[in-house]
């Protein structure tokens, strides 16, 4: 037996995100040096026996009828049979007979269940009776055996519909139909045993019934593809009808299924399928009658008036055509109208036929109602007796007014063709406007030195009523009311200030009520607002561990200095300010900064922090300087949600981190499971020591039922706990979840999950090989599948599977020079795996197979061949080995590198182009075609619905510059001169030894003092541009920033849990660059965040109603960075004293274990030790037990 150890370790004091973790099998302690440990490779065998009870067969499973099919037939004594160790039997230990025979693979189960283990191909068929015969000759361990032979029976699924589906209907009272079974049904079965049965008496058929067959409607059958599909409409040609005839003659699990006559319209029907239905699988058919659908036919078409909102009881009405004008109710003009139909119509027949006074363009010019209606059909729905179809007008109509309809006979169609046999004359009246006001800024800011006002809208209104509260600088207000009369013009939404300078009395503070009207309005009578008036910006970036305030002025857009920020409960409907217990003071710096409090400080349970509803307390920022005072409410309304991360706050403790391994990864039921769980904490820079005491351990089975609660845990001074947990006998097999949780809060983890199933190891390994490690098209590539059994010697006359696959990948060089330049091998139109080879086959007596086949064209130029060799093991399961190689669709390949990554306006950029050959080498002698463009981008501010402004893009790309030239083995280059800072491309082009063609693309950025414009993103997106992706410590991270706002102050911070460090910038043009090197304690990886404000820009104010776009903005922007560097890992060695042992033998292993950069702190080893066998059959490998992978 090969013997695998697996060894990791953990610190004390662990300085890592990602700490390392280790399987509780041995254990042993060093000080960054070596340990010893020793363990025996042993097989115990647990024998249980039971004496004196007779052997008989308890159950047998499945059993019963219309069981599903299964790959398993367990048979279950009464008491233990067979010792624990080698379950698996042959047939011919086994006096068990099946019929119809079943390709079994006995196996014991347990000591008292056998089960017939059947692979795919080979599991029991549907609508099949087994018999199961079980002779005596199974003997326990006490020598007893079965007194006589017994019998047991179990029939498969047998043929029955599930459900039916309306494909369309031909005419009123012909539907198509889509039928599914459980299985394929023979054609034949179907017609004789499937009938509609239309108007249905009192006795009407059931599945307790059967229905007299000569009152059925007999079906025609159509195969369910597009042929099918196309015949079934009537739309199919000669092909696809003889196509569909040769399909409806063999077995199918779905039919789509017509009427032979018409059904009389306006009729219930039932579609019914009865006993006897058949299917090729089996010869058990159904037994019982069944009711698929139900549904009615369709009445004659007729116009049944109009549907409109009641405007006195906001409820939905119907006129009839035939409803005198004076018995008529006005409807809400602002509800939308419908016109409704017996069976249904298409859009565009109404926008032709229908004519309405006064007509829906209401005087518009150049306006087509109905241009935007497309038509769509109702006819491949179920319809029932009571079901109308309706035809929704396309716009609001005029208030207060009487429509007339009217259409000429025979002019409005259904979809059927049928005619409306009368012509349409009514006529129908609007009501006024309901009264009503809408706030669309429920929450606003308003500059203290501009007269910019917060909008309400009125229609058909007489007053507001205003009840508010005000917080000033000096304090809270008491409650106040005004009445505020408005200007009254009929049926016309306007907008109207609601003068939140005057409830201040125009100076800073902020304001918070309610507003109702006279009249009333039906819904929402009453709305709330909170809004402002503030000289200052306030930006609050909340952490866990710590949070950071900044204040700027709106006007000069500069940092506010010794402002004094308080933090404290309040509530929009109340406005106290703070009291005593609010938390601060805390005074901006020179930068407008102020350090404050985490969540788990100013939160811990999260039960203030992102509120949603206005009536809870809530946690406000106030800023106040001399007379001035800004307040930042820290709830959702206020919230900014930055693109490209995601944000999730936690509760106090919420950042405990926990993960662990078990001993092999995966067990069976009944074993006994050992386990090592690590918990650590979280602040600002590092993982750190978590509590020791207070946690709960539960674990839980496949279908969440516990195999222990709330186990009281403690962990060593490792922050490490070590246990076992049994698997019970009779266990389900499956996910087995790890529950962590602190017995002090909500907080929860799941460090660890293991996989409890009936496994059996493979008792070989397969490994494929190639004749090459590159290939081309028209290469021959030989292939060589060889399986070895663990134990030593070849698997023979395994039945083998070869699959050659072939993706897109980029190209890669170990030349040193080559490795800087980038080949651009995308194949835009071919993503994922492509097929290329496929075929079963048999080892030979060697235990191998040799194949061969020759590699197509291919449009992928470059790639990765993946050819997988498996083998069928006796569980009817696969092992598979898998072998790479590169596919090179080219023996050319030019490449590109930027020498600079950024450049520089009105300076040489030069671009260095290579070429290589397949293996990605340099070579000389192909010509080289080079091309500059400039993306020249265009923007345009148009208005859209109401007074919203909206930004249109138009982008260009441009000649700047070209050049031709013959590579040689070393680097070329061409440069060009860029006039303005933005984005630019360069591309490449050549032609092979072949002449396929091949081209990069490589995007460059300039950088500059002139103004670039920048495609941005919706909302207040800011777009970051990264030197790398991924960093190392001691790195100088570089980030070019597509700056929308030149001149405005940017604060940069470096994130993660809280603040690493932040200063302020000033982005001065449109690609500015940060720079910053990259500390230890970014390890494994932080956020860059940069947020971006800028000044109101000097403008007249526009008139009123229009759109401030002068007004001061912002933007914010997140880029995640990881950190890959190797700093706080710790080494570990492992080595045998030698190479291969027996069992029973001792093994000696030696293990050192050295932190990169030791802290004097002890190290704790954690050994597993598994069979290869076992873990082969582990996700991952041997990364299950890394903690930085597993």
């Amino acid at each position: 037996m090969k013997v695998l150890a697996l060894v990791s370790a953990a610190l004390l004091a662990l300085a890592t995100s990602l700490a390392p973790i280790a399987a509780a099998s041995d254990k042993a302690e060093a000080t960054n040096g070596r340990v010893e440990t020793r363990t025996e490779a042993r097989t115990e065998a647990r024998l249980a026996r039971t004496p004196g009870e007779a052997l008989r067969v308890v159950r047998v499973t499945p059993t019963g009828e219309d069981v599903p099919a299964t790959r398993q037939v367990v048979i279950q004594f009464n008491r233990p049979v067979v010792p624990l160790g080698r379950m698996e039997r042959g047939a011919d230990e086994i006096p068990i007979s099946i019929e119809p025979a079943l390709a079994c693979q006995w196996r014991w189960l347990d000591t008292s269940a056998l089960a017939c283990q059947l692979d795919e191909r080979n599991a029991t068929r549907l609508a099949t009776r087994y018999r199961v015969r079980i002779e005596p000759g199974i003997h326990a361990e006490d020598g007893q055996t079965l007194a006589a032979p017994v019998t047991y029976s179990f029939i498969t699924e047998r043929p029955r519909a599930e459900y039916a589906s309306f494909i369309t209907w031909r005419a009123p009272g012909v539907p198509v139909l889509r039928v599914v079974f459980n299985q394929p049904v023979d054609p034949d079965s179907v017609r004789d045993r499937l009938h509609l049965y239309p108007t249905l008496p009192a006795t009407a058929p059931d599945a307790r019934a059967e229905p007299d067959r000569s009152a059925g409607v007999a079906l025609e059958l159509f195969s369910n593809d597009q042929a099918g599909y196309k015949a079934a409409r009537d739309e199919a040609d000669e092909a696809e009808l003889a196509a569909v005839r040769a399909a409806v003659r063999r077995p199918a699990r779905v039919w789509l299924v017509m009427p032979r006559q018409a059904l009389p319209q306006d009729s219930s029907v039932v579609l019914v399928a009865q006993a006897g239905l058949t299917g090729p699988q089996g010869k058990e058919s159904s037994v019982a009658s069944s009711q698929v659908v139900r549904f009615d036919t369709f009445p004659a078409f007729r116009f049944l008036g109009v549907r409109c909102t009641r405007f006195e009881r906001d409820e939905e009405v119907t006129i009839s055509p035939d409803t005198p004008l004076e018995r008529q109710p006005r409807c809400d003009p602002m509800q939308g109208y419908s016109l409704l139909f017996s069976t249904p119509v298409l859009n565009s027949t109404i926008a032709r036929q229908l004519r309405f006074q006064p007509d829906l363009a209401a005087g518009r010019q150049n306006f087509e109602p109905w241009q935007n209606r497309s038509d769509y059909t109702r006819l491949d729905r179920h319809h029932s007796r009571d079901d109308l179809y309706a035809v929704h007008l396309p716009v609001l109509l005029q208030a207060f007014q009487t429509y007339s309809l009217s259409a000429d006979a025979q002019s409005i169609v259904d979809e059927f063709g049928r005619p409306l046999p009368a012509p349409i004359q009514m006529q129908f009246m609007t009501a006024h406007r309901r009264p009503g006001f809408q706030l669309p800024h429920e929450r606003a800011v308003l500059e203290r030195h501009s007269d910019s006002e917060v909008p309400i809208y009125l229609t058909n209104l007489e007053r507001l009523d205003l009840r508010y509260r005000s917080l000033e600088p000096d304090g809270p207000k008491p409650p106040r009311e005004l009445v505020r009369q408005v200007p009254r013009p009929t049926d016309i939404a306007y907008a109207h200030p609601i003068g939140i300078r005057d409830l201040l009395d125009g100076g800073s503070g902020a304001v918070s009520g309610q507003v109702t009207s006279t009249p009333k309005m039906l819904h929402d009578p009453e709305q709330t607002f909170f809004a402002q008036v503030t000289p200052y910006q306030v930006l609050v970036k909340i952490g866990h561990f710590s949070s950071i305030a900044w204040v700027t002025d709106m006007r000069s857009g500069e940092p506010v200095i010794d402002a004094r920020l308080l933090i404290y409960q309040d509530r929009y409907n109340r406005l106290d300010g703070p009291g005593a217990d609010a938390l601060g003071p805390f005074i901006t710096d020179a930068d407008g900064v102020a350090r404050l409090p985490g969540s788990e400080q100013l939160d811990p349970k999260l039960e203030l922090l992102n509120q949603y509803n206005d009536d809870a307390a809530r946690l406000f920022v106030q800023v106040r300087k001399g007379a001035e005072m800004a307040l930042l409410p820290l709830d959702a309304g206020f919230h900014v949600w930055p693109s490209g991360v995601y944000l999730q706050t936690r509760e106090q403790l919420g950042h405990l981190r926990a993960w662990g391994t078990t001993a092999q990864g995966v067990y069976r039921v009944g074993d006994r499971v050992d386990y090592k769980l690590y918990v650590r904490q979280q602040d600002t820079h590092t993982l750190v020591p978590a509590p020791r005491d207070g946690y709960l351990l539960s674990v839980t089975d496949p279908k969440g039922e516990p195999l222990f609660k709330d186990h009281p845990v403690s962990l060593s001074e490792f922050g490490a706990y070590a246990d076992s947990v049994q698997i019970p006998q009779g266990a389900p097999v499956g996910w087995y979840r790890f529950w962590l949780r602190r017995a002090d809060s909500d907080v929860e983890l799941v460090p660890l999950r293991v996989l409890v199933a009936d496994f059996t190891p493979s008792p070989f390994k397969v490994e494929t090989t190639l004749n090459g490690d590159m290939f081309q098209p028209g290469d021959t590539l030989e292939m060589e599948i060889e399986a070895h059994l663990h134990a030593g010697g070849p698997f023979t006359a395994g039945e083998t599977r070869t699959l050659v696959r072939l993706e897109a990948d980029s190209l890669r060089t170990e030349h040193p020079v080559a490795q800087r330049f980038y080949f651009d091998t995308s194949t835009p139109d071919h993503y994922g795996w492509q097929t290329l080879y496929q075929t079963e086959n048999r080892l030979d007596d060697h235990g191998r197979q040799s194949l061969s086949f020759t590699l197509p064209d291919s449009p992928v130029i470059h790639g990765r061949l993946q050819v997988e060799g498996s083998v069928l093991d006796d569980r009817g399961k696969r092992v598979a080995a898998l072998a790479t190689a590169r596919f090179t669709g080219r023996d050319r390949y030019v490449g590109l590198n930027n020498t600079s990554w950024l450049y520089r306006e009105d300076q040489p950029a030069r671009v260095e182009y290579l070429v290589v050959d397949r293996a990605g080498m340099p070579v000389s002698g192909t010509e080289v075609s080079l091309k500059f463009e400039r993306l020249d981008t265009y923007a345009a501010r148009v208005k859209s619905a109401g007074n919203a402004y909206v930004t249109r893009f138009e982008h260009k790309w441009v000649p700047v510059g070209e050049c031709t030239a013959v590579a040689e083995a070393e680097p070329g280059s061409c440069q060009f001169t860029p006039d303005r800072a933005g984005s630019y491309r360069s591309i490449a082009s050549i032609n092979d030894t072949r002449g396929r063609a091949h081209s990069t693309t490589l995007q460059a950025w300039v950088v500059g003092q002139s103004t670039a414009l920048w495609t941005e993103p919706d909302g207040a997106a800011l777009q970051i541009v990264p030197e790398k992706t991924r960093y190392q410590v001691g790195d100088t991270a570089r980030y070019m920033i597509r700056n929308p706002l030149p001149g405005a102050l940017a604060l940069i911070t470096v994130e993660r849990y809280g603040v690493l460090r932040s200063w302020l910038q000033r982005f001065d043009s449109s690609t500015p660059v940060v720079e910053f090197e990259v500390k230890p304690d970014f390890l494994p990886g932080f956020y860059l965040s940069i947020s971006l404000v800028s000044k109101r820009v000097d403008a007249p104010l526009p008139e009123r109603g229009q759109v401030d776009l002068g007004k001061p903005t912002s933007r914010y922007g997140y880029v995640q960075v990881p950190v890959d560097d190797p700093y706080k890992m710790i080494d570990v060695t492992v080595k045998t004293a030698q190479p291969v042992y027996k069992p029973r033998e001792t093994v000696e292993v030696e293990v050192r274990a050295r932190a990169r950069h030791p802290l004097g702190e002890p190290i704790e080893l954690a050994v597993a030790v598994l069979d290869e066998s076992v873990l082969d059959l582990i996700a991952g490998g041997s990364a299950y037990f890394d903690p930085y992978e597993g």
